[in-house]
């Protein structure tokens, strides 16, 4: 994991961030040492809620979910600092150990339609398709297929724009998260 974000920090990628699902008897007490493993190279932590994203997984849902409200006590209780990602409206903690800061970031569920109303990222896929939306897999743009077959700059925008175009957000307003 070390030399992956080493490579991305020599590669001018910044900033670097390391996600954590935390899960409920798994690995809750390793944070503080994947605090300290940020801090030390130089990336933001983020503290991610185990998602509870399909219907049909609801128990394995509640055997590994854990309410990341203590945990965010804790880190709150040791920053010296807040700020608002205002992107997605989660918290942003600085923390200062050994004399250095880091970043802690906390990441709650995603049935957030304030952070779906507020997204405009677009990832690639590992087989090269843009995904508007982390939660959809219906409205995936292919770009790796164009790039081979010798897109232009025009045709790989319009593919971009495309993408953009069918974003829709996953939560709604009006939707009630089921696993209340």
């Amino acid at each position: 994991m070390k030399s992956g974000i080493e490579a991305a920090f020599r590669s001018g990628l910044y900033p670097v961030k390391i996600n954590m699902v935390v899960l409920k008897d798994m690995n809750v007490n390793e944070i503080p040492r994947m605090v300290g493993f940020a801090k030390k190279v130089g990336a933001t932590l983020q503290l991610i809620e185990f998602q509870p994203i399909q219907p049909e997984n609801v128990a394995y849902w509640r055997n590994f979910h854990y309410d990341l409200t203590f945990i965010e006590n804790w880190v709150e209780s040791k920053s010296i600092a807040m700020e608002e990602n205002s992107l997605h409206k989660r918290k942003r903690y600085v923390l200062k150990r050994d004399g250095e800061f880091v970043c802690v970031e906390i990441v709650r569920p995603m049935h957030n339609s304030v952070f779906c109303q507020n997204c405009t990222r677009l990832r690639v896929t590992s087989d090269g398709k843009l995904k508007p939306c982390l939660l959809r897999n219906d409205n995936l743009v292919d770009i790796v297929s164009r790039m081979r077959q010798g897109a232009n700059t025009g045709q790989l925008r319009e593919a971009f724009k495309k993408a953009a175009m069918l974003r829709e957000p996953y939560w709604k307003e009006s939707e009630k998260n089921v696993y209340d």
